[in-house]
């Protein structure tokens, strides 16, 4: 006689039959998934989950519904600080019966009228968990020089150095620096102004000279001798 090790997670649907339409409501307590962490999250096995599972006969196999509110430790993903959640998880799978012509193959088969809800609930915890967990919404996270929680100090802030200073930073620390030159005016900016290229050599034209006026004639006023 073959003995089946049983565990909360393998509950029995020897009520339910094949009669498509009946359904079976149970409470499972049993400890978290071993092993259960999604980056900066992890699920710890104690204490134990309570799931409220829904199992209904159709005509394939068997479906089961799974809710549960799952416990998580995490670290905020802007400031490491500790942050407890409560994950809520909602799951749904179809255990199909055995020799039943299955288009999916890589559904879970009930199992001698038992189904194994432990890789639903692993699954269904590992998608709700989130991916980069907050201690609040508005975090400030932390300081990228020195690594301060800037929510500790609002008013954290540091002053801004250029290393190009430094040795002129030591010199003056020293007492060698120069003294200080007297105020002088500055000079007026020396500008540049665009000079117009010479125009091309041309010919010079030289206006024709005017005509010369006729001069009146000149006539003497004196009577000449009809002897002469």
């Amino acid at each position: 006689m073959t003995t089946t090790h049983t565990t909360p997670y393998r509950v029995s649907t020897r009520e339910l039959g094949r009669q498509a339409g009946s359904s079976r409501r149970l409470r499972v307590v049993a400890p978290a998934p071993a092993e259960l962490v999604v980056g900066l999250v992890v699920v710890p096995q104690q204490p134990d989950l309570e799931l409220d599972v829904l199992l209904e006969a159709v005509t394939e196999g068997i479906l089961a519904r799974i809710s549960a509110l799952v416990p998580a430790a995490a670290e905020c993903a802007r400031c490491l600080a500790s942050v407890a959640l409560q994950v809520p998880v909602d799951a749904r799978e179809l255990f199909v019966y055995p020799g039943a012509d299955r288009a999916d193959e890589e559904l879970p088969v009930v199992d001698v009228d038992h189904v194994d809800l432990e890789p639903v609930v692993r699954d269904a915890i590992g998608l709700a968990l989130p991916l980069a967990p907050l201690c609040r919404p508005d975090c400030g996270g932390l300081c990228p020089r020195c690594g301060a929680r800037l929510d500790d100090d609002p008013g954290h802030a540091h002053d801004d150095f250029d290393p190009r200073w430094e040795a002129l930073t030591a010199l003056l620390a020293d007492g060698g620096a120069a003294e200080a030159a007297p105020d002088v005016p500055p000079a007026a900016p020396h500008v540049l102004r665009d000079i117009p290229d010479a125009a091309p050599d041309r010919p010079t034209r030289v206006p024709p000279a005017a005509p010369a006026a006729a001069q009146p004639a000149v006539v003497d006023p004196s009577p000449r001798s009809t002897e002469e």
